[in-house]
């Protein structure tokens, strides 16, 4: 591939033009450039931009010249949105003025061609169509965009409406319905691959809350791990997204369950021999009909969105609010993570830069959600009194209670003053490495002491935050809080089980 300085693209050796797209600055992409139709890959699928025949030749090749500026940056994926937006303008040239560069400047014209825009195309034609003025003619062209860039798009707000209103299949799920789910991700015996890779997606996007495509962007050597004087952490690097995709990517903390999870994952016999396992961190592995031949590839987010989707279904997890199959997607995971975020009181700048949304406005959604009167009852319950629904009670409480010391398994007691107190114990037959007191109430192998007293945990649970709390950042809460949240969610649901059947024992 050889550039061409005089007409700005590169050239291979048969002449066939391509443009540079530098979106991932460290792994360009070169757009295939024709006459009438641009194509490049990207994230595995190839997109187009098919130039409609149709299209008026007087004003193309300045359409072209903005073009070719704006995919030098931006994500190879938007030139389908480009395309369509080509056609549309096509399709409303047959009842408006003809797309010419004098109908361009004449104000009335071009204000009748936004209007009847379809509003999701707004915001492309309005990028597009100023820097085609600017290109036509510079000083009329940039008084000109400086109006329109005024001008509202008034695009359809379906994602604001939908984490607005609570929407039980498109907005945020509820603490309940994030149990249930959580409940499915922690590492299952003689799972098979698909499966495996659902599950740790699942698992990284909700831990990081990163768009699909960056995740699925993370490089072979992306995961890592190294030792603090507080403990082992894991990390993995992330590419930003969307336009800041220029700047590269940053380090991110996860779980180190969950990168050993990933480890394992990338361990198993079909991803250890395949050379695509040093390019990206999790790649996709399919058996093809023919002969239960194994394919690996890279995957992407569509991809990523279905194989998620049919791991959900294939284990029946139930949405406790509606009693129906969960709607899971990864976007929806977002929502959740971005709503809960400000139920914590996390700031708006701050669930901005999570989300890595250029513009923190767009993030307001999600602080409005948590005060609108559309959030579920038995959500706004939970905050206050501490998950007394029995919607909550079934997603969080899966243990048993039961009479007396039982002497099956490791006894669980708190930790407090010269005789601890035993409130309960383990039933499983399995080794255990997560803390014997926090994750216990929230455990389906805990058996709770009907006898024991469970208040005495609520105070040493209490006293603990605290002590957390007050060596906690104030920009935000960590891990360790919802951890404590949880934990005492749990360890309610227990004493209101003992005492409403106490209740009925009375009555």
């Amino acid at each position: 591939m050889k550039y061409d300085p005089t007409s700005g693209f590169w050239l291979d050796r048969a002449g066939v033009r391509f443009l540079k797209n530098e979106f991932r600055p460290d792994k360009p992409t070169y757009i295939r450039v024709t006459e009438w139709q641009w194509s490049a890959e990207h994230l595995n699928r190839e997109h187009r931009l098919v130039w409609p025949k149709r299209f008026p030749r007087e004003v193309k090749p300045y359409f072209e010249s903005a073009l070719r500026v704006l995919m030098r940056r931006k994500a190879p994926s938007i030139l389908r949105q480009y395309d369509l937006l080509l056609r549309h303008l096509c399709c409303l040239e047959a009842r408006l003025p003809p797309l010419t560069k004098s109908n361009l400047f004449n104000y009335r014209a071009l204000k009748t061609l936004w209007t009847s825009l379809r509003p999701s195309y707004r915001p492309h034609f309005r990028t597009l169509i100023c820097m085609v003025l600017e290109e036509i003619d510079p000083r009329q062209g940039q008084v000109l965009a400086s109006e329109i860039q005024s001008w509202g798009a008034n695009r359809r707000l379906e994602k604001g409406k939908s984490i607005l209103e609570w929407d039980p299949h498109a907005g945020a799920m509820t603490s309940a319905e994030i149990e249930v789910l959580r409940r499915h991700l922690s590492p299952a015996k003689n799972e098979n691959i698909e499966t495996h890779f659902a599950r740790v997606f699942t698992r990284l996007t909700l831990n990081t809350l990163r768009r699909p495509s960056q995740l699925l962007e993370i490089e072979g050597d992306g995961l890592r791990r190294h030792k603090t004087r507080f403990g082992e952490t894991a990390e993995v690097r992330i590419p930003f997204g969307k336009g800041q995709a220029a700047r590269g990517g940053r380090w991110e903390t996860i779980s180190t369950e969950l990168a050993a999870d990933i480890e394992a994952y990338r361990a198993r016999p079909e991803i250890l021999g395949s050379s695509l396992r040093q390019e990206v961190l999790l790649p996709y592995v399919t058996r093809r009909k023919e002969g239960d031949r194994i394919e690996v590839r890279k995957a992407y987010g569509a991809l990523a969105k279905a194989c998620v989707q049919n791991w959900v279904a294939s284990i029946g997890v139930k949405s406790p609010r509606t009693g129906d199959l969960l709607s899971v997607s990864l976007r929806r995971i977002r929502h959740t993570g971005a709503t809960h975020m400000a139920m914590q009181g996390y700031s708006l700048q701050l669930i901005a830069d999570v989300l890595q949304h250029d513009i923190e406005s767009s993030a307001r959604y999600y602080i409005d959600a948590v005060g609108v009167e559309f959030i579920p009852a038995f959500e706004k319950m939970d905050r206050n009194l501490g998950g007394r629904f029995s919607a909550l009670r079934d997603a969080w409480f899966s243990g048993k209670i039961v009479d007396g010391q039982l002497s099956v398994g490791q006894p669980i007691f708190v930790p407090k003053g010269k005789a601890p107190a035993i409130v309960g114990e383990c039933g499983s037959k399995d080794a255990c490495g997560k803390h014997p007191l926090f994750s216990c109430y929230t455990c389906e192998h805990f058996l709770a002491f009907r006898s024991a007293d469970h208040h005495s945990v609520l105070d040493y649970l209490q006293e603990e935050y605290e002590h957390w709390r007050t060596a906690e950042f104030p920009s935000g809460r960590s891990k360790v809080m919802k951890d404590f949240d949880r934990a005492a969610v749990g360890v309610r649901e227990v004493i209101d089980q003992i005492e409403n059947v106490g209740k009925i024992d009375e009555a």
